[in-house]
């Protein structure tokens, strides 16, 4: 794709520098630098000094470097080149004029892939808008997605069957990609547009195990919301054997139907049976199949800890979390949810000082990445540390996370 930065990219090559070896003088990763010249994030005030001296230039001439962009394309441009589901995302919230000129990108790059598929270069995309979601989050990662899906409805719509079905199961991944972006920058409204044709494509496709996959993607979203009955009626429906689930993907049905379970109040020993048949499935899963290759043991244990801070067992929960939420084994954004769900489960149990530490370090990431959806679990902290409100650190703690959800 074509830079937004290209005069920053030429003044580091002019200075001699690869991006790596920019980013190994300013101790920065090398991705930060080329964030920084593809326009997707900008430097932060303290960093601009020591980058115009690398660069060997003025902090006003830098200053001048990052607000040189190409020229942004208008919205008929990116709807000419994309065709009706650019409108379609174009109608969406968060998508602005900076965002044009990467879904525009993506559309065009496709075009003109020489020795790569349509669908390869699609599954590649969505493969690394994952990764990028992971790291800086969903509003970095939705543009090349909506590119993508752009991409998928204008070739799916002249391509022969035989061609067709096969990207219209990429699409459901997309749309499924597009909806999970949405969910977590706080606009289910958006997101349930995008199931829905999640839904549409994954029938067009003859692959019933796609829209089982998507209504169990459903059925975890209804957790936002606390709807326990969704994510039971949901969770059941997709447990139905005809749809052919491999067997680690009907245990995290199972740990939908779980946490549905506690949320409606149903008795301890029936949610600690459901996790135990989940458990077993996914111990007797080799993992094959392309659906929930996310779904391991850590996130098990950590989806495990939810349900029993729901049932009134928070101090289980905590032991699961000590034990289970590594740092290295979820991406940076997932990390910082799940520390917030832990910072809940550990005021449940009493702590109320380790709550507003692990509060504390997951609130900075999530406005960084731009987790709504994280900022609005920390938001229900305040209330559970009321009883300990006239302790200083919940004072500044309850301060800064009421702040935040404004």
């Amino acid at each position: 794709m074509t830079s937004r930065r290209e005069a920053l990219a030429r003044q580091r090559k002019a200075a001699g520098h690869s991006q790596e070896g920019l980013a190994a003088v300013l101790g920065v990763d090398r991705s930060t630098v080329a964030r920084w010249e593809s326009g997707i994030t900008t430097p932060h005030p303290g960093q601009r000094t020591a980058l115009a001296q690398a660069l060997h230039i003025t902090r006003d001439q830098l200053e001048a470097l990052l607000h040189q962009r190409l020229r942004t394309p208008n919205r008929r441009t990116v709807l000419a080149g994309g065709g009706a589901l650019a409108a379609t995302a174009l109608a969406l919230p968060v998508i602005g004029s900076h965002d044009l000129r990467r879904i525009l990108d993506v559309i065009q790059d496709a075009r003109h892939r020489v020795g790569e598929s349509t669908l390869e270069y699609c599954d590649r995309a969505l493969d690394a808008a994952a990764a990028d979601d992971g790291l800086y989050g969903p509003g970095s990662a939705l543009p090349g997605v909506l590119g993508v899906l752009a991409v998928i409805t204008d070739t799916g719509r002249q391509a022969r069957p035989a061609h067709r079905i096969p990207l219209l199961r990429v699409g459901v991944r997309g749309a499924e990609l597009a909806a999970w972006f949405y969910r977590d920058l706080g606009h289910p409204g958006a997101a349930e547009q995008w199931r829905d044709q999640a839904i549409a494509w994954a029938r067009q496709s003859e692959e019933p195990t796609l829209e089982a996959y998507v209504l169990l993607r459903r059925a975890q979203a209804a957790w936002d919301t606390r709807d326990g009955a969704t994510m039971i009626t949901l969770s059941t429906t997709v447990l139905d054997r005809r749809w052919g689930l491999p067997a680690h993907v009907r245990a995290e049905a199972l740990q939908q139907q779980a946490r549905g379970q506690a949320l409606v109040g149903q008795p301890v020993s029936r949610i600690s049976r459901t996790l135990d048949r989940a458990a077993g499935l996914l111990a007797s899963s080799d993992g094959s199949g392309s659906l929930s290759q996310h779904y391991g043991r850590s996130l098990f244990a950590l989806q495990a800890a939810l349900c029993h801070a729901e049932a009134g067992r928070a101090a289980h929960a905590v032991d699961l979390y000590a034990e289970h939420l590594n740092p290295q084994a979820f991406s940076h954004r997932d990390h910082a949810y799940l520390s917030s769900l832990h910072a809940l489960a550990l005021v449940d149990a009493g702590y109320p000082e380790k709550a507003c530490e692990a509060a504390l370090k997951a609130l900075p990431v999530a406005q960084e990445v731009g987790s709504k959806r994280t900022v609005a679990e920390l938001a229900r902290l305040p209330e559970r540390l009321r009883p300990w409100r006239n302790r200083s650190v919940v004072r500044d703690t309850v301060q800064e996370l009421t702040l935040a959800a404004r």
